[in-house]
């Protein structure tokens, strides 16, 4: 993982906790890849499933294929 993958994703994370839907949307696509984290199937469909909850299509367009 390069060192700007992992502060990339610590500052989405941070910002999805805050419950921005479009950086829960990033956090999960970069679990999903494996981008600045360990790569995660669950831990990518739990973010998607965040922002999809709050209304985010392409998180939503996320959880129906994967």
């Amino acid at each position: 993982m390069a060192q700007s993958d992992v502060e990339a994703a610590r500052w989405f994370k941070k910002s999805a906790y805050q419950g921005n839907d479009m950086a829960q949307l990033t956090v999960g696509a970069l679990f999903r890849r494996g981008a600045g984290v360990m790569r995660s199937a669950e831990e990518a469909v739990r973010w998607f499933k965040k922002s999809a909850e709050r209304g985010n299509s392409e998180a939503q367009f996320n959880l129906a294929v994967a």
